[in-house]
């Protein structure tokens, strides 16, 4: 059974005003975040839209993670002692989905503006709560505030192209029908996935939605079926430039790798304790992993949001 996992989103922070959502340079939001911390948690409490109260509780050893709770009346959420002391726990789970539904851990990324955020009731956390929490800790002035946009990294279309041959391919895309003087002549060239797929359509008759996933079995015994795999891929212009998800492995005297070919959203997974556990427990592992995911991107990071890269 495959390793249950939480999948970590990161955001950019922005200043909005009149005219756009700008970089700025770098703000210590730890010391933001410290000082938020010491106002008394009934009044850092955050009523959302949705009248959801949410309130931020630190983190024991971090100066740059906070939780986000929900609070509210009976079994869910965090539950409170006194609203005069700073400690907040979450209740206890009955499923790793359940706990997820009342606690967000965020984590501000040292040396740059940006967070990174895991939980929530969603697949991806509620980035406006982390703004109310953003504009709670730095109130601006009348007209500003501050915005989180997802952080997203160029495909690596050139760095696969480096590498001599794929492992396998793995792609979502939409397919239109091959017209006649689109489909392949019949001569022992390698036909390009484009052309496998638009004859495919032409068959239905009408446009198709393909996932697909292409492995070679037993490379080792077709050592030229790997090559042949890449040359398939480069030649698919339409599938490079309209896919919604591409990805190749590769294994070759260079290591293995995985290159995402096309723009997408900088992400990590992050692993999870299996079987039932405390809330304590859940919390001491996401935390954890959430701190090494942000250390192990954080030069990503840096480099992704430095406001000398402009928009």
């Amino acid at each position: 059974m495959a390793e249950p996992t939480k999948l970590v989103h990161f955001f950019e922070i922005r200043l909005f005003r009149a005219g756009g959502k700008d970089r700025v340079a770098a703000l210590d939001w730890a010391a933001r975040l410290d000082a938020h911390l010491k106002v008394d948690p009934k009044a850092r409490t955050l009523t959302l839209p949705s009248g959801v109260d949410i309130v931020a509780a630190g983190v024991a050893n971090s100066d740059r993670q906070v939780s986000l709770g929900r609070i509210l009346k009976g079994a869910t959420g965090l539950q409170k002692g006194s609203w005069t002391t700073a400690t907040f726990s979450p209740v206890e789970p009955e499923s790793a989905d359940d706990f997820f539904t009342r606690v967000t851990y965020v984590e501000f990324v040292q040396g740059c503006n940006a967070v990174a955020m895991v939980g929530g009731a969603g697949e991806v956390p509620s980035k406006t709560t982390v703004e109310r929490l953003l504009n709670a800790m730095d109130p601006l002035e009348i007209g500003a505030s501050w915005v989180l946009e997802p952080i997203t990294q160029p495909g690596q279309l050139a760095q696969a192209k480096s590498r001599k041959a794929f492992k396998t391919v793995s792609l979502r895309t939409s397919v239109q029908p091959a017209g006649l003087d689109q489909l392949p002549l019949d001569d022992g060239s390698v036909e390009s996935l484009d052309q496998t797929l638009a004859r495919m359509a032409s068959s239905v008759g009408g446009p198709i939605r393909v996932t697909l996933k292409v492995t070679v079995e037993r490379p080792s015994d077709r050592p030229d079926a790997l090559a042949r795999l890449k040359q398939i891929l480069m030649g698919s212009k339409e599938i490079l430039e309209n896919s919604k998800r591409l990805t190749v492995d590769v294994d070759d005297e260079y290591g293995t790798a995985m290159f995402n070919l096309i723009e997408h959203r900088l992400t990590a997974s992050i692993p999870l304790p299996e079987g039932e556990v405390s809330g304590s427990t859940l919390e001491d592992a996401v935390l954890l992993a959430l701190g090494n995911v942000c250390r192990a991107n954080q030069n990503v990071i840096q480099g992704l949001t430095d406001p000398a890269r402009g928009e």
